[in-house]
């Protein structure tokens, strides 16, 4: 998403830009809210952000982004792309350089060992689940949320506008 992109790249907020199209009537105006309304900072990859805007589409409930998770018996710090702490959910996006680099693949899952081993759960999406399967994708996450203990979720249809 190109707002996220554009947080992680300028002195430009989430808020600015909220606040920047909160009074414009031009045609497009009542869109450009919609968009501004679901920018956030610190998305690392434009895949991150696809993937989180499916999630919204689908209606789940908002992930943390970059969530950092301290292991307390060895005080390392661990980061998951998109998170639900309370259920200890975790939905990460694996690139094609997950897999091509082999030390890379080899941390990842090293990391998620760790972090299961603290009660995490895991959902891995590729791009080509994401694009290919997208109600599939939304419905893995909402199985895995309610299998830990979360709200049961009925998969809205709002995300066929962006990937349908």
């Amino acid at each position: 998403m190109f707002g996220d992109s554009l947080v992680r790249n300028s002195p430009c907020s989430p808020a600015y830009l909220r606040q920047f199209v909160a009074e414009k009537s031009a045609h497009g105006a009542q869109h450009a809210r919609e968009v501004a309304a679901m920018v956030r900072s610190n998305v690392r990859s434009p895949n991150e952000s696809r993937l989180r805007l499916l999630m919204h589409g689908g209606g789940l409930p908002e992930p943390e982004i970059n969530y950092l998770v301290e292991d307390g018996s060895t005080g390392r710090i661990r980061e998951l792309d998109l998170a639900f702490p309370e259920w200890k959910v975790a939905v990460e996006f694996d690139g094609r350089h997950h897999i091509e680099r082999v030390g890379q693949w080899e941390k990842d899952i090293l990391r998620r060992e760790d972090l299961e081993a603290m009660g995490w759960r895991f959902v891995i999406i590729t791009s080509t689940s994401m694009y290919v399967e997208p109600r599939r994708v939304l419905v893995r996450i909402a199985d895995k949320i309610v299998s830990a203990g979360g709200p049961g979720i009925r998969i809205r249809d709002d995300w066929q506008r962006h990937f349908g």
